[in-house]
């Protein structure tokens, strides 16, 4: 859905979801969930922004967290980003 809204790989759809201010918060989450597993790091900017200790954001705070170590790894459990990132079709 990211990637039908937003220009750019999925990360950047991703990216452009998580900060878009007109879109629902449900689609923003998953797309903050959908970055933590892909584990790409440049995701962590726009992440660390919506970090409650860095700004009051609707979002949800443990996916921010969750997302936040995945990509850092630190502390997850690398098996199901495995998996998930396997059934994702590749990108040209």
């Amino acid at each position: 859905m990211a990637q039908a809204n937003f220009p750019g790989d999925r990360v950047s759809a991703l990216i452009s979801m998580v900060d878009c201010k007109i879109c629902n918060t449900n689609d923003r989450d998953h797309a903050v969930w959908a970055l933590g597993q892909l584990g790409d790091e440049r995701a962590l900017p726009v992440l660390e922004k919506y970090n409650a200790g860095n700004n009051f954001s609707l979002l949800s705070q443990e996916t921010l967290r969750i997302a936040l170590r995945h990509i850092r790894h630190e502390d997850i459990n690398w098996t199901e980003s495995f998996l998930w990132r396997w059934m994702l079709p590749n990108e040209n």
